[in-house]
């Protein structure tokens, strides 16, 4: 079965209900891949503060397009049906070992991309580039002077929109490579003919865009000749079990699904409707009319009560994934250090790179010392602008820093001080403040996470089995194979 027409009709009445399969997105339990930036200083450029690129508003209402009375065109948002949401074809496999925790994102701590704040033209300003607050290098940029905006205030001249050109459709020629009949459904010919209906069902007044090619219809033939079956399968078996859905039930179905939508999302659709000069009862009222919708929301309701009336993951299953794959569940290793950085050019000469390795060790027998003066001569001898805090970097992750400073801090203990260490910008005297450690992260902190992904794997094998048993039940045979995939190219011989 195709429930995707429920999309595609509900969009061709304005209003998106998503309904591409009956599982929710899986979504990957990981705690959010950290991917620090790269810790490159001396790329640590101020942003070019544009005046907000100061352009003067085209006066193209909001680019006028005139509403072609296409509720398509008006799209509010997409009220998504949490639960019931019959596949379109075969839904992808919800893959456990994929299922990793979220790996909770540090703050980033990204001094080459210092931006600035948002520059706007009355008082664009650079960014304070301080490159040193996220890593040991001082990459201290040049002062960049505020630009001076240019921008004179324009008279803003409404035009009105040419007419909106029609999208082209697909050439019926794309259907020329498939035979008359593509299927059988026990003994019984499924046409050509019948694959392009159905089809075309799914686009908004039957119109196939021309994205929608011949080498398309070859690739997706099998697929959509299967979801045509089912969808005509599940049809039937509604029918044999004589299950219909009332107006009301189809209008509560509905505002259900509006309750589960974010506020400013549904602030923004009602807004759409206003400037169409309808209000959300009326256009729900206006879609109920519809029996292209009220047939997919019917197979919705089906799908919730008969096909996934049993889903229903326990905590323990949560409980016992979350206990057998605990090397998913933990955050990135971070450490907390503070540095005294001895600034050396590149190209300074020799003697001059033996005088800052001079000052540097005698700094660093200095701190080593007393370390409670280490904040105090930071601020007194450091070469990086962390210095105002006493040389304090915070916490950080790997790939944070530039790879001479992370491999010493990240293997230094909690209190130590190092010797100094070398990099491109000169040489750091490193305070370990706090030193790297894996977190796991807690159960309950990824429970909910854990518990939809266990009821999407769920919602998939009912659905599949739902669908297997019918098919094997009516001896479908489908007359359509995928061209074969070209073999990889060979390696040129060396």
């Amino acid at each position: 079965m195709n429930i995707s027409k429920l999309y595609l009709a509900l969009a061709a009445a304005g209003m998106l209900v998503g309904c591409a399969e009956v599982k929710p997105e899986v979504k990957e339990v990981k705690p959010a891949e950290a991917k620090p930036a790269e810790a490159k200083p001396a790329e640590a450029k101020p942003a070019e503060v544009k005046p907000a690129e100061a352009k003067p508003a085209e006066a193209k209402p909001a680019e006028a397009k005139p509403a072609e009375a296409k509720p398509a065109e008006a799209k509010p948002a997409e009220v998504k049906p949490a639960e019931a949401k019959p596949a379109e074809v075969k839904p992808a496999e919800a893959k456990p070992a994929e299922a990793k925790p979220a790996e909770a994102k540090p703050a980033e701590v990204r001094p080459a991309e210092a931006k600035p704040a948002e520059a706007k033209p009355a008082e664009a300003k650079p960014a304070e580039a301080k490159p040193a607050e996220a890593k040991p290098a001082e990459a201290k940029p040049a002062e960049a002077p505020a630009p001076k905006s240019d921008a004179q205030p324009v008279k803003t001249e409404v035009r009105e929109a040419p007419p909106k050109a029609e999208a082209a459709e697909a050439s019926p020629k794309i259907w020329d490579s498939l035979p008359a009949v593509v299927a059988t459904v026990n003994g019984k010919e499924v046409t050509k003919q019948e694959l392009i209906d159905f089809v075309k069902g799914q686009f908004p007044e039957g119109k196939i865009p021309a994205l929608f090619t011949a080498d398309a219809v070859k690739e997706l033939a099998p697929q959509m000749i299967d979801s045509m079956i089912r969808d005509r399968l599940l049809a039937a078996d509604m029918e044999e079990r004589k299950f219909e859905v009332t107006p009301k039930q189809a209008r509560e179905f509905l505002d259900e699904e509006l309750k589960k939508l974010p506020k400013a999302q549904l602030e923004q659709m009602t807004k759409a409707l206003a400037a169409q000069g309808k209000t959300m009862d009326q256009h729900l009222d206006a879609m109920l009319q519809q029996p292209q919708i009220i047939n997919q929301i019917k197979r919705f309701i089906f799908a919730r009560s008969v096909i996934l009336k049993d889903v229903k993951p326990a905590e323990a299953e949560a409980k016992a994934f979350y206990d057998s794959h605990l090397d998913y569940f933990y955050e990135p290793e971070r450490v907390k250090a503070a540095h005294i950085l001895v600034k050396v050019d590149p190209k300074a000469s020799e003697a001059e790179k033996k005088a800052a390795l001079d000052k540097a060790n005698r700094i660093a027998a200095e701190v080593k010392q007393d370390p409670k003066r280490f904040a105090e001569i930071a601020k007194a001898q450091s070469d990086c602008p962390s210095k105002e805090r006493g040389g304090e970097l915070g916490e950080f992750g790997r790939k944070q820093m530039v790879e001479e400073f992370e491999n010493a801090v990240f293997k230094m203990k909690a209190g130590e001080i190092s010797d100094p260490v070398k990099t491109e910008f000169g040489y750091h005297i490193i305070r370990c403040d706090a030193e790297a450690k894996r977190t796991l992260v807690p159960f309950d902190k990824v429970k909910a996470e854990l518990m939809q992904m266990l009821e999407a794997q769920q919602m998939q094998a009912a659905q599949e089995k739902y669908f297997a048993d019918l098919m094997a039940a009516n001896k479908v045979e489908i007359l359509v194979k995928a061209p074969a995939k070209a073999a990889p190219a060979a390696a040129p011989a060396k």
